[in-house]
């Protein structure tokens, strides 16, 4: 394979052992030869690979990232309605690997992420980012409107000896709330979900405040005691 022109890429596709092959090239001088990648697999089985001419997980979509950063790596890149879902998973031995790189309009606000012995699922709150910061009302009386329930779940009738409804809580904290929807017959769509997690910085401020009470009636107590 050769150039025709100068300053242009090359391409070429082929099948071959059930597979749809794409290969490019970057662009060359005329006369010289002409060095392809494969650039994508559509392998037998149905999987897309990306940068890729195996499918070492098995996955449906495959991509070896490329550049800066992400050579050892392989990631998933998806896009709906302009917002991005970005995924990657590192390969590599030392400091913080990220699994999962969570963007939406353009700016970062979560990941999944792991040092080689700590797990850690991350929500951005970099002080950067935000405004408006005085401290937090009381953690007790934000905990103590929420209902903790027991039920029992209507597919298997397991029991649940403690939780919450997705409904109630939302009236006390929305921000636990992911919001569901109903079919038009009225039916479930998406059933309403929570992440009690987002509660834990009213309970540290809860423990904070039971701390402060605890404090001051010790040393009422012990002012009584000195005055006996």
């Amino acid at each position: 394979w050769k150039y025709q022109n100068s300053g242009s890429g090359a391409t070429r596709y082929a099948q071959y052992n059930g597979q749809h092959q794409w290969y490019n090239a970057p662009s060359g001088t005329a006369g010289n030869a002409v060095t392809f990648t494969q650039a994508m697999t559509l392998d037998s089985s149905g999987s897309l690979l990306i940068n890729r001419t195996s499918n070492i997980r098995g996955a449906m979509l495959e991509i070896t990232a490329k550049g800066s950063g992400y050579t050892s790596g392989i990631s998933t890149d998806v896009s709906v309605a302009g917002n991005v879902n970005y995924e990657a998973r590192y390969t590599g031995t030392s400091g913080t690997s990220y699994f999962g790189y969570f963007i939406y309009n353009g700016s970062v606000v979560g990941s999944i992420t792991s040092t080689g012995s700590v797990t850690l699922y991350n929500t951005t709150s970099d002080q950067r980012l935000k405004e408006n910061i005085v401290d937090a009302g009381s953690g007790l009386d934000k905990l103590a409107n929420v209902k903790v329930r027991s039920f029992d779940w209507k597919t298997n009738q397991e029991k649940t000896d403690f939780g919450v409804v997705a409904q109630e809580l939302f009236e006390v904290a929305p921000e636990c709330v992911t919001v569901g929807t109903d079919k038009e017959d009225g039916s479930i769509d998406k059933p309403w979900s929570v992440d009690t997690s987002a509660l834990v910085p009213a309970m540290i401020k809860a423990i904070q405040e039971l701390n402060a009470k605890v404090d001051a009636q010790a040393a009422e107590i012990q002012a009584l005691k000195g005055v006996a």
